[in-house]
């Protein structure tokens, strides 16, 4: 079984993590200053939580990227990170509008992001699931 959701939100609301009556020890891996809210959640749910994070996310800008991205339609974003590494990237200058590209992106809270930088809604569209086809199927859809 799998969440419908491919996020914290969608991993909760699965039935295993509701209708358990012995909770099982649960190990959580994530990244330093990730999101606390699997964590938090679980505990009140009464599960034994262990949480260990093991890597840290390091935000790169790529200045000479914005020529080149130019000529893309798409922009598939997978976290908030990935928004401000690439709209730093595009952003040479305050000509740049970030509203020349689809934003195809895994979630909400991403999408909230590029609202926040301006973004107009009909430029962000969400791909709920995670896996290669149904990426490839909404990049297909949104270049026609």
């Amino acid at each position: 079984e799998y969440p419908a959701q491919s996020d914290s939100e969608g991993l909760l609301a699965m039935d295993f993590f509701h209708a358990v009556d012995k909770h099982p020890k649960v190990f959580i891996f994530k990244g330093v200053d990730g999101r606390e809210l699997l964590n938090e959640q679980l505990r009140s749910r009464g599960f034994e939580v262990s949480e260990w994070s093991l890597y840290k996310r390091l935000q790169i800008e790529y200045p000479d990227a914005s020529q080149r991205w130019k000529t893309a339609q798409i922009i598939l974003a997978t976290s908030r990170d990935i928004v401000h590494s690439v709209t730093n990237s595009l952003k040479t200058d305050d000509s740049t509008d970030l509203n020349h590209w689809s934003w195809l992106v895994f979630s909400d809270r991403i999408k909230s992001e590029l609202l926040t930088l301006g973004i107009e809604k009909s430029r962000i569209h969400i791909c709920e699931q995670m896996d290669n086809s149904s990426i490839i199927k909404h990049i297909k859809q949104l270049a026609k």
